[in-house]
């Protein structure tokens, strides 16, 4: 039996993990409810256990400072980057530099303070969009096509199939988001025959 390979819109905000099932794309739900699809780009370590997702999200007060989020802000950058810059006075996690000049995390972890790269807490939400699909599809899958910004650099590419393969998923392919938005449309529409325009407008966060 061929490996069960599944599509992971890695968001900012949120994450969502598709499957080609009865001859359409079909978005998979959550495990917080039968009905939501997206989960919580959001990582929440705690005193007494790690949290992704909605429940993550759910601590930004009580466990202020070691809920960590916008990694795809992140991934693949360095410490000094203009938009990390830019972005760092907004959140309320530590962020500082490593040897290598890249941002690290600082949080406190059933009791110890340690530091966690981008490329970490995605590999834990990414973790998260593997248990949904196991979930919902009854089967683990270990390939994943996953989508990534139409500007990231190869230095930004590689961090993301590193978080993947520390989730323990093979990737066969990265894909750009407006490239994803097309074959998903596409193939629900079944308009596969024939010659057609299609314009996909990246609206973005």
């Amino acid at each position: 039996m061929a490996p069960l390979t599944v599509g992971i819109d890695l968001g900012t905000t949120y994450s969502v993990v598709a499957a080609y099932r009865n001859a359409k794309i079909q978005i998979l739900p959550n495990s917080q409810s039968s009905r939501k699809s997206t989960t919580a780009s959001c990582v929440s370590y705690g005193e007494k256990e790690l949290l992704v997702g909605e429940p993550a999200k759910k601590k930004l007060v009580s466990n202020h400072g070691n809920v960590v989020y916008d990694m795809k802000r992140l991934i693949g950058r360095s410490y000094c980057d203009p938009t990390v810059e830019k972005s760092k006075k907004f959140w309320n996690f530590k962020l500082e530099p490593n040897d290598d000049e890249n941002p690290v995390v600082r949080v406190e972890y059933l009791g110890n303070q340690l530091t966690v790269r981008p490329e970490d807490v995605s590999a834990a939400v990414l973790e998260k969009m593997i248990e949904v699909a196991e979930k919902a599809l009854g089967k683990k899958p270990t390939k994943a096509v996953i989508t990534v910004p139409a500007y990231f650099n190869q230095a930004q590419k590689q961090a993301t199939l590193d978080a993947a393969k520390k989730a323990g998923l093979e990737v066969p392919e990265l894909i750009t988001e407006p490239a994803a938005a097309a074959y998903a449309f596409t193939f629900d529409k079944n308009r596969l025959s024939g010659n057609y325009d299609l314009l996909v407008y990246d609206f973005g966060g």
